[in-house]
């Protein structure tokens, strides 16, 4: 950063905010220079000089608008139907239905009292006796699965639910997958390096793992007679489970 031919401080990063169409960085100021509409010259790794404007953090949705407002929820594969496959594979796209969570301190003790099963350790999931699972990733992060039950959009509320106890919003940040069939395990080893056979993940275990490099949470359950697998996602994933490759059947 140049003021009069002094250097009078550091980008410290710098990127492309696809979602401002600019070029956003952090530097290192002198106080003089470290208000926000004011302007600076930079020296890009180049030599070029180019004039940037002083912005207070953070840069987008400062107020918090856009958390505040009611989201549209969406689907990654765009169809509510199941995609049926070969050998008795299924897929089914929940990320349209119910599901929340809650972490902190006080979660674990906060879903008690609300009548929640709450698994023992990290890593499980707990069936509640109605449809649903609370599934827990830590000691303090805790998610409630309810896949018979939509979704209904509100707006995200960053208050505390009780004393250390504030809410997660994966209904926004993950789409939710169902992988039903036989051959589940044997799909998944392709996608996946964790085994997922009924021996070594049995029903309730969880997994927080990469799907095709997209970081997911995996959980084995049992719906009636028929052992499935819930894939819970960190990005859209419409075409994660299709196609194939090398003439072997990957997915469904």
């Amino acid at each position: 950063m140049i003021r009069e031919g002094n250097i009078v401080g550091n980008v410290t990063s710098c990127e492309v905010s696809p979602t401002l169409g600019r070029i956003i960085g952090l530097a290192y100021a002198h106080p003089d220079d470290a208000m926000p509409g004011g302007s600076i010259w930079v020296r890009t790794e180049g030599g070029v000089a180019v004039q940037a404007r002083v912005e207070a953090l953070p840069f987008y949705d400062p107020d918090t608008e856009r958390q505040l407002a009611v989201s549209v929820l969406s689907s990654p594969l765009g169809a509510r139907q199941a995609i049926v496959g070969a050998n008795g594979l299924a897929l089914r796209d929940l990320s349209l239905q119910q599901r929340s969570g809650v972490r902190g301190a006080g979660a674990s003790a906060y879903l008690v009292q609300q009548s929640y099963p709450v698994p023992n350790a990290p890593n499980q999931l707990e069936p509640t006796g109605n449809g649903a699972w609370v599934m827990s990733l830590s000691h303090r992060e805790f998610w409630m699965l309810q896949p018979d039950q939509e979704a209904v959009a509100s707006a995200m509320q960053g208050e505390a639910l009780a004393a250390e106890v504030w809410p997660l919003y994966c209904q926004h940040s993950h789409a939710w997958l169902q992988l039903a069939g036989a051959p589940r395990a044997e799909v998944m080893a392709t996608l996946c390096g964790v085994d997922l056979s009924q021996a070594a993940f049995p029903e309730g275990s969880v997994v927080q793992t990469q799907v095709a490099r997209v970081t997911s949470i995996i959980a084995h359950h049992a719906e009636g007679q028929s052992w499935r697998l819930f894939a819970v996602c960190r990005s859209v994933v419409g075409g994660l489970f299709m196609g194939g490759s090398g003439g072997r059947h990957h997915g469904v």
